[in-house]
């Protein structure tokens, strides 16, 4: 991605902090902060290019967010950070011999979500764009880095609300935005190669239960699932003293299931 595209979507995170930050003199402006911890279980698949897997990624992974709140009567931003990291089981696919390993993974986000609040009524709307940073070590494999924006656009439907408990559903389809992905051949003596994946859409759910301590402290209960494509990348061609290569990055899937605890308190 270039330093003008960089620039610019930091330019649209900023004057979306701006434009949706309320009046102070509004008496019903609002500002809290949250806390989360939560476990995650991440399944990667990678496909050759008849569509073949060649391998496949599972297991649990840690996971902490962070997060700034600001609403007024119609509008509510989010301004988050969430972190990801662990090893989990690789198994790799080649001429239908199997073999195991470990990678060291870590993941993370930052994120920018607008909501269109809709007082008195069971649904909203609310638009998202975040900046992703995934490390893939491979255990006697190439490690990969993949950087990627994230726009989405979904709904927020209320199951319950009542003076203290509430329940809803987030339902959301995203699409993937100027990808990189670094493939890290240091050990061939080969460099990295920067390979630009092609763009998929995803999508993601959320269900989340909401209990009110009182007027400053809320604890929730949540289950989130996100799911992620990308598509088949351009060819680049390396070479080092003894061999020339063709590396690409072919199609792959990604889908992340989360079970997690949020504190809240409000100023």
């Amino acid at each position: 991605m270039s330093i003008s595209t960089q620039s610019c979507l930091a330019c649209i995170f900023a004057l979306a902090v701006c434009l949706s930050i309320p009046n102070p003199a509004q008496s019903a402006t609002k500002t809290w902060v949250s806390a989360s911890a939560n476990a995650t279980y991440l399944k990667h698949e990678n496909y050759d290019a008849n569509g073949y897997t060649t391998n496949t990624e599972s297991g649990w992974l840690p996971g902490a967010q962070i997060a700034v709140f600001r609403s007024s009567k119609y509008l509510i931003s989010r301004f988050s950070f969430d972190a990801y990291s662990g090893n989990i089981g690789f198994k790799k696919i080649e001429s239908n011999n199997i073999s195991t390993s470990q990678t060291a993974e870590k993941l993370a986000r930052i994120s920018y979500r607008l909501d269109f609040n809709r007082p008195r009524q069971f649904y909203h709307f609310y638009s998202k764009l975040s900046f992703n940073d995934w490390q893939r070590d491979v255990q006697r494999d190439n490690a990969r880095r993949y950087q990627w924006w994230r726009g989405e656009a979904g709904i927020q439907l209320k199951a319950y609300h009542s003076r203290y408990n509430m329940a809803y559903f987030d339902f959301a389809v995203s699409r993937n935005l100027f990808n990189k992905m670094l493939l890290d051949l240091s050990a061939s003596n080969m460099g990295k190669p920067l390979l630009k994946p092609k763009s998929k859409f995803g999508g993601s759910a959320n269900a989340v239960y909401a209990h009110r301590f009182n007027r400053k402290q809320t604890g929730e209960l949540y289950v989130q699932i996100n799911y992620w494509q990308f598509g088949k990348s351009n060819s680049r061609i390396i070479r080092n003293n003894v061999e020339t290569l063709e590396v690409r990055e072919n199609e792959s899937q990604s889908i992340t299931s989360s079970i997690g605890m949020r504190y809240s308190y409000r100023f």
